[in-house]
């Protein structure tokens, strides 16, 4: 676990995110040392899949930690898999975990699929489906909802989006765009690769090797090349110092 810290710092993550990390897996989810290492590259394998900072999608792991921490050991999957969600419709993760957790009670998915019925043409949406889903799946549902009814976002005037919107409890006219503007195939195709992301002992210590500035790396060389030569160092110091004494004695006469 230390090298795993220390490569994932090489990545921009520091010790403290590293920590937490590490002790949700462990202690929270109950993973082996071995587990939580390969949990840990998984999430690197997504940061490159998605071409987000490691720093980031530590970031938000420990965010939702508290939150996604109901499915288990399922955990990790349902994170890549929301990460992907947020990709695909550019709507930040926090803001998407935020319309989602409206959804945990049965009151708050029977009231939106209720609405979403009611404007969009009836049987669009199932409110035991949106309970029972997690986090990404309702982002599905809420984007195959739209075209279950045979209409395009797009094509609607602004009250009716305004209401689409009201009805899937999303305030925010621009996430509501994003996500019902979204087309179900381009969304499962991104949420596919994110969930399939991983990356092997090879892979993560290559990412953060790259990492790693030039300077960086001329630094760590020169505290090798100090150590491994310090002997010879000493001796052409002592010798240095033998011929300055010599220098200075000469120059009295």
């Amino acid at each position: 676990l230390g090298a795993t810290a220390a490569r994932l710092s090489a990545l921009g993550v520091d010790g403290a995110q590293a920590g937490q990390t590490f002790d949700t897996l462990i202690n929270g989810l109950g993973l082996t040392h071995g587990a939580a290492e390969e949990a840990t590259m998984e999430m690197a394998g997504l940061s490159k899949e998605l071409g987000i900072a490691s720093k980031v999608i530590m970031k938000d792991f420990n965010s939702a930690s508290s939150e996604l921490a109901k499915y288990g050991k399922d955990m990790v999957g349902v994170f890549k898999a929301m990460q992907g969600a947020a990709e695909a419709t550019g709507v930040k993760f926090e803001a998407l975990m935020s319309i989602t957790k409206q959804f945990d009670t049965f009151e708050g998915a029977a009231t939106s699929a209720g609405k979403l019925n009611a404007i969009l043409g009836g049987g669009v949406i199932n409110s035991m489906d949106l309970l029972n889903a997690t986090e990404e799946e309702r982002v599905r549902l809420l984007i195959q909802s739209v075209e279950a009814s045979g209409k395009s976002f797009e094509s609607m005037n602004r009250f009716e989006r305004q209401a689409v919107a009201s009805a899937a409890g999303i305030t925010d006219m621009s996430e509501a765009n994003k996500i019902f503007g979204q087309s179900l195939s381009a969304y499962d195709e991104q949420v596919a690769k994110a969930s399939a992301a991983k990356a092997s002992q090879e892979d993560f210590n290559a990412m953060a090797e790259n990492a790693i500035s030039l300077g960086d790396k001329l630094v760590q060389i020169g505290k090798t090349f100090a150590v491994s030569f310090s002997p010879v160092i000493w001796i052409l110091s002592k010798v240095a110092s033998i011929f300055l004494f010599l220098s200075d004695a000469a120059s009295k006469f």
